[in-house]
């Protein structure tokens, strides 16, 4: 004691233990130290991208093969684009730093837009509810229609606090179910038992979609009709695994996302018309989205 206040000015703990003598400390010091001095690594990227260089910890590191124990390395460093690749890496230290070393990252002072939106990003993905059950679909019996109205109802409030006209009338009620349901054009979604989810998927001609005024269907062929159909509350947050091979649409016409998740996987918007004044009140809005996808040698159109 009589030594370290006479010749020690710097006390430096390794973390809450004990170890037998002071050597280990000292060469634990002294490596992470020495390392940082030019010409010991072969590059200064060897260091500048560790855990605590910028306050956060190091990303994931992965070796071949590819595929080991069934653990298979993220497509995304597979890819060989770079930018995504930055992308990721930033994601996950920041992502790390949250959950093993919070104490740092309460000390993050975060202003690049870039880590605010990947921050935003982890959040809302961890706000999902995680799978921990098989989702099933099976066509709708008359028994499901309370809770398929239960879930109009959640989709309604949401609606009305983002401002959003749709079902904020009359419709749908359990009129409209029924007949689908007859029908077996009404199907659900289930999970652990209970409906998370309903559509109605139809390959019958739609009247509502008469009242085109701005022109006609490109081409006369077979479409198919998607409509009512909303999660339940608590699902709508679930990630969508596979997305890349569905296109999303709707009556809403803001729907730039849509749209540009139709362009960029092979649908193209074909048709953006003015429902006649007769047409139901499901429209909430003047406009609706016709995509034009191709399968196989024929065209088909779907209206969302």
């Amino acid at each position: 004691e009589r030594f370290i206040e006479q010749c020690v000015d710097e006390e430096i703990s390794l973390g809450d233990f004990v170890l037998t003598g002071g050597e280990l400390a000292a060469m634990a010091v002294a490596d992470s130290v020495c390392r940082l001095v030019p010409g010991v690594l072969a590059d200064e990227e060897c260091f500048t991208g560790e855990s605590h260089w910028d306050g956060v910890l190091e990303y994931p590191q992965y070796t071949r093969p590819e595929v080991w124990e069934g653990r298979q390395v993220p497509k995304v460093l597979l890819g060989g684009d770079h930018a995504e690749v930055a992308r990721w890496r930033r994601k996950k230290s920041l992502e790390r730093t949250m959950d093993k070393r919070p104490d740092m990252f309460e000390k993050l002072e975060l202003s690049d837009k870039t880590d605010l939106k990947l921050v935003e990003e982890i959040r809302k993905e961890r706000s999902r509810m995680k799978l921990t059950k098989p989702v099933e679909c099976r066509a709708a019996v008359p028994e499901d229609i309370d809770a398929i109205m239960l879930i109009v109802r959640q989709a309604r409030n949401y609606l009305k606090k983002y401002r959003v006209d749709q079902w904020q009338g009359e419709y749908p009620t359990s009129e409209h179910f029924m007949p689908d349901i007859a029908s077996g054009h009404c199907h659900v979604m289930t999970y652990g038992g209970a409906v998370a989810g309903f559509f109605c998927l139809s390959d019958e001609p739609e009247k509502d979609y008469d009242g085109i005024t701005d022109g006609r269907w490109h081409g006369d062929g077979k479409y198919c009709t998607l409509h009512r159909r909303c999660p339940r509350r608590r699902c709508r947050r679930i990630p969508r695994h596979g997305a890349e091979r569905k296109a999303h649409g709707g009556t809403y016409g803001k729907g730039e996302g849509a749209r540009r998740t139709g362009h960029t996987h092979g649908y193209a918007q074909k048709k953006q018309g003015h429902a006649a004044a007769s047409a139901p009140q499901r429209l909430c809005i003047p406009r609706q989205h016709v995509l034009l996808g191709r399968a196989g040698a024929r065209s088909r159109a779907a209206v969302l």
